[in-house]
């Protein structure tokens, strides 16, 4: 099942790159399916993102289901890129087949 997520976000400082990354999980499952990552623009304006992915055809059916979304900076500490979050965001919503 090939999917897409999409909304939007506003990101005020950044000392790194930011990704906006999305996952959908369905039911009482325990695993969350990565629907791609795009980068954030760290203006303090509000842009639109759109994220695609696939999934295996029998992980996902149609029927409710909650979306993540995570704005996420890398940021290098002593030689190492570490995460910091700077936002999450969890939505339920219909999964339906196109």
């Amino acid at each position: 099942m090939c999917r897409a997520v999409f909304g939007t976000y506003r990101c005020l400082d950044a000392s790194g790159p930011v990704l906006v990354g999305s996952s959908v999980h369905r039911g009482a499952a325990r695993t969350r399916y990565g629907v791609g990552g795009t980068p954030a623009v760290c203006d303090g304006e509000t842009h639109s993102w759109e994220n695609t992915g696939r999934a295996p055809s029998d992980a996902l059916e149609a029927g409710a289901a909650d979306i993540e979304a995570t704005l996420t900076e890398l940021r290098s500490v002593d030689g190492l890129l570490l995460t910091a979050l700077h936002a999450v965001h969890r939505q339920e919503v219909t999964l339906v087949r196109s």
